[in-house]
């Protein structure tokens, strides 16, 4: 199943096959990107799996669970969990894919700033 990255601000979206966007993660690594970590959101969560339900109960609920998923949140990059990349990271990541053959649509995508890794 494809990656599916949202950025935050500009709402433009980016679509990439698993393949490739593990590739660019373990690019940057040996490029000497450092990765922060992702950000687990567990509203967007919440409201994902509470999508076609209105009832506020289930939703606190809901929020109540992913906030106990969210202790033990690891930073993943390759999960597909609505997490989010940071500005600060995501300009780091995209100067460690500058000229290694990744994408450039992927790399541009990347500079943009901050993103979501949407959930499947």
């Amino acid at each position: 199943m494809a990656y599916h990255l949202l950025n935050i601000e500009t709402l433009d979206y980016y679509y990439c096959e698993d393949e490739e966007w593990v590739n660019a993660i373990e690019t940057a690594k040996q490029n000497y990107w450092t990765p922060d970590g992702t950000s687990y959101d567990i509203f967007c969560e919440a409201e994902d799996q509470c999508f076609d339900n209105d009832d506020i109960l289930y939703y606190n609920y809901m929020l109540v669970v992913f906030q106990n998923e969210a202790m033990y949140w690891d930073g993943s990059y390759f999960e597909k969990r609505n997490q989010i990349v940071i500005y600060e990271d995501s300009i780091y990541l995209a100067s460690a894919l500058e000229g290694t053959g990744v994408s450039t649509e992927l790399i541009d995508f990347i500079k943009m700033g901050s993103f979501r890794i949407c959930s499947e």
